[in-house]
């Protein structure tokens, strides 16, 4: 036998002589204080080392460990019961109790109580321990090969029946003999940390709940009474608060237009605190279970809290006149007790004065009413009260920014102004006109924006800035797969629905695009050099059904091979920019020169069968090569779903009788063939 295993020779007298057993862990004490005070000597001259125990009574080692103000000190009880008759104590201990890495372990996350059962008068004492600490019975088999045994102790959660209830806790039992009794697995020192850190999980997560149900007095005598007999009110209430509640944040306790006053001139970063006002009401019944200014180390780190007690009718008339005073409308006094308590946010926002934004003023936002959280809708809870305090500094922070901005002095622009420019640039201008800082003003509004010639960090930068949903248009250059695969790695973007590709050479993945893009509805082809034909051709066939809209703009000549186009049933619009491009360049006939490049065109969008709306933009001296009335007649003829066509035309042309007369006579030949085909002509 392995020599650590070995009995001592203790344990071979008590096995040989059990006549005349006496237990090494001497009973000399008839109290659990001192029987734990005997079991760590005892237990040192044996091992030579062992956990830190707690002396003393069971009671005083759960007292000592969730009694603390600190939550992060608070820890479990391990029990540990002792029986020198099996053989399996002596390997625990020596193999995995008494190591270095257990010691240091439990040494800085459980408080360990002994108990020493080799002694039948000893069980039994534990056994009205357990009775007073429980309230239930101890287990009846104490049977040699049961140990050693681990319980862990808790407080339990699930009798929270105030702030804070009578001290009661539950036990689980993690350890018997060579067993751990959860998963039932054999014990080795990984698998016993590794129960011990999930138990250690399992009791802060219930410290955390006992943490936010904190406790509250049995006398729930009116604040308010107190209060109107106080000059400065918000003084005397947060004593109120300081008195009732064990813990409670630093309130200030200036007037409320004063504080808000006092973040105007604050600094955006990590000194900024948003005002969150703390509205209570005496007569409610979520005070005596839910009391959100608990949440102490958020509010202290991110907010200033004004408290007011509104439970008395004058404070509430004080509340209506402070409120229109400060937000310009009423406050809604008639609100029943069980919308209290509330919790509202205040942030800045610009007042318009003859149509230029100037002066700072306010607005607000509730995040708590009664037991509800407001945005979700959803029962208070501790985490997600968090959350709703990290949202709402994440809001007034992208708030404060934008307005930290000050573009309307910097531009003598008027905010709607600034805001409707931003619509029509691309998110690259945009912040080549206005800094970087218009990104917080794009994000306050989800105002719609295009990104162009985008980079992996580029995109990374701006979906943090602002929320993806607003990313509606993306535009891709020749590079555009690898551009692609720097948009695989982020996010979907779900509310894109216009793509444009800038003189593509690849026609790889589009028809994958729909996994990013759900919603991608229009594809656009920008072409500044001579287009590709066979990159187009195989674009066009991969697009996906969700395509409604196609969009080509050319400078150079388009020359493109119908037959290997597919027919497509789902682009209901078709717009082809030639404004760019001269078609006197182009000569491939002699007697009309570019009437085969008006057919291409023409055939290519018969290709479209389901078309109804074509757009032709041009200028005035190429409006004329694009006139072929027997042209435009086939495609109505072919395409039986055209309701418009629409000549954009940059230029005037009052003085040109004859291209005027053209027009009328390709409107006249259209409406012949379907009186339902509207033709229209606008000038740019």
């Amino acid at each position: 036998m392995d020599s650590d295993f070995e009995l001592s020779d203790d344990e071979r007298s008590i096995d040989n002589n059990k006549s005349t057993y006496k237990t090494l862990f001497y009973n000399k004490y008839h109290d659990g204080a001192n029987n734990t005070d005997n079991f760590y000597p005892c237990f040192m001259h044996r091992y030579s080392a062992c956990p830190v125990f707690f002396s003393g009574f069971l009671s005083d080692a759960c007292k000592t460990a969730f009694s603390s103000q600190d939550i992060k000190d608070r820890r479990p009880v391990l029990i540990y019961i002792h029986h020198d008759k099996s053989m399996l104590n002596n390997i625990f201990c020596k193999t995995i109790l008494c190591t270095e890495k257990m010691v240091d372990y439990l040494l800085e996350n459980y408080i360990v109580w002994p108990w020493d059962i080799t002694l039948e008068s000893d069980r039994n004492r534990l056994s009205t321990i357990w009775e007073n600490t429980f309230s239930s019975p101890l287990f009846n088999d104490f049977s040699v090969e049961k140990c050693p045994m681990l319980i862990g102790i808790t407080r339990r959660s699930t009798e929270i029946k105030s702030w804070l209830p009578t001290s009661e806790y539950q036990f689980t039992s993690l350890l018997k003999g060579n067993t751990l009794t959860r998963t039932q697995q054999k014990w080795d020192i990984e698998t016993l940390l590794s129960e011990l850190i999930t138990f250690k999980d399992e009791c802060d997560n219930i410290e955390q709940i006992w943490y936010f149900n904190t406790d509250l007095d049995d006398d729930f005598s009116h604040f308010s009474d107190g209060c109107e007999s106080k000059v400065d009110r918000t003084e005397f209430f947060y004593e109120c608060l300081q008195q009732r509640f064990r813990r409670c944040p630093t309130l200030v306790t200036d007037f409320l237009s004063n504080i808000c006053e006092s973040t105007v001139s604050s600094k955006i970063g990590k000194e900024y605190r948003p005002v969150l006002i703390y509205l209570h009401n005496d007569k409610s019944e979520f005070n005596k279970t839910i009391c959100p200014i608990t949440i102490i180390d958020s509010l202290l780190e991110n907010f200033i809290v004004y408290p007011w007690d509104n439970t008395s009718e004058l404070n509430q008339e004080i509340t209506e006149i402070t409120w229109k005073q400060i937000f310009s409308v009423s406050f809604n006094v008639s609100f029943p007790d069980k919308q209290y308590p509330m919790v509202i946010g205040i942030m800045k926002r610009f007042e318009e004065k003859n149509n230029v934004f100037r002066l700072p003023k306010y607005q607000f936002k509730s995040l708590l009413n009664g037991d509800t959280l407001t945005r979700t809708q959803t029962k208070l809870s501790r985490e997600g009260f968090l959350e709703e305090l990290i949202l709402f500094q994440q809001e007034c922070i992208v708030n404060e920014q934008a307005l930290a901005c000050d573009f309307v002095t910097k531009t003598g622009l008027s905010w709607d102004v600034i805001q409707k420019i931003s619509q029509y640039l691309s998110l690259n201008d945009a912040i080549n006109s206005f800094s970087i800082h218009i990104l917080p003003v794009l994000s306050k509004s989800q105002i719609g924006v295009h990104i162009s010639n985008f980079s992996d960090t580029f995109i990374r930068m701006i979906c943090q800035k602002l929320n993806p949903q607003q990313i509606v248009s993306l535009e891709f250059t020749s590079t555009y797969p690898e551009s692609m695969t720097t948009l695989k790695s982020l996010y979907t973007f779900e509310n894109v629905k216009t793509l444009t590709f800038v003189n593509p050479q690849c026609s790889s993945e589009i028809s994958t695009f729909t996994e990013r893009f759900p919603s991608w509805i229009c594809v656009r082809f920008w072409y500044d050099n001579e287009v590709n034909a066979d990159t187009f051709e195989k674009m066009f066939n991969q697009l996906p059904s969700s395509v409604k809209r196609l969009e080509i703009r050319i400078a150079r000549p388009f020359h493109i091979q119908c037959y290997s186009i597919d027919l497509n049933i789902t682009i209901k619009y078709f717009l082809f920019d030639l404004s760019r491009f001269s078609l006197s360049l182009m000569n491939n006939d002699s007697q009309h020169p570019n009437s085969h490049f008006l057919m291409r065109i023409i055939q290519f969008i018969q290709k479209m069968r389901n078309i109804r709306y074509v757009c032709f933009i041009t200028n005035k001296n190429n409006i004329g090569q694009v006139l072929y009335i027997d042209q435009w007649m086939n495609l109505a003829r072919e395409c039986l779903q055209l309701t418009t066509v629409t000549m954009k035309i940059s230029g005037s042309m009052s003085s040109d009788q004859t291209l005027t007369q053209q027009l009328l006579d390709l409107q006249k030949a259209l409406h012949n063939i379907r009186q339902t085909i509207k033709f229209r002509i606008i000038f740019l």
